[in-house]
């Protein structure tokens, strides 16, 4: 029976696991094995999106999620860095931040439930647009994004993990 986090960590030391996107990359994996059956028509290029393998290759996914397990990570995170609307607008799946992030969460709780006592982590990462500072030099007022967007870009993703089934979120790397 899995305890509470916050017994662990007051108990111990807890291990998070490492990189998503250089596992994937050991992989080799081409074109097609980020399009798979449900993008194979796709007019972008998907190479590169690591979050779309959620439904295109959880095999993939779930292998690493599995070896981290195995390596004695007490928290694994979603494969969910980049999924936001605005970075998967370059992907042209920004309908699919929810559906991602649910299905990144469900791969690694199943993970998870094969352990005794691992965690899943809700993987957040930025945008790739700031509020911070101006995208133009001429106009320092000037934003590629607004406050509302980002935040209901975040809602959405946040519920996809919380949907599917999280134990935190992480927030990470965000400017």
């Amino acid at each position: 029976m899995k305890k509470d986090i916050r017994n662990a960590i007051a108990d111990r030391i807890l291990i998070v696991d490492g990189a998503m996107g250089t596992q994937i990359q050991a992989f080799n994996l081409s074109e097609d094995d980020f399009r798979g059956n449900r993008f194979a028509n796709h007019p972008y290029k998907l190479a590169g999106c690591n979050d779309v393998l959620c439904l295109t290759r959880p095999d993939v996914i779930l292998s690493i999620h599995r070896n981290y397990i195995a390596a004695g990570a007490d928290i694994i995170e979603t494969n969910s860095f980049n999924s936001n609307a605005i970075s998967l607008a370059d992907y042209g799946l920004e309908d699919l931040v929810y559906d991602l992030n649910r299905e990144a969460a469900k791969l690694a709780r199943r993970a998870a439930d094969e352990a005794d006592c691992v965690w899943v982590a809700g993987s957040v990462g930025p945008t790739n647009k700031t509020l911070s500072m101006s995208a133009s030099v001429d106009d320092p007022a000037a934003r590629e994004t607004s406050f509302d967007e980002l935040l209901a870009t975040y809602c959405d993703q946040m519920r996809g993990l919380i949907d599917g089934g999280v134990d935190i979120i992480q927030i990470a790397t965000i400017f």
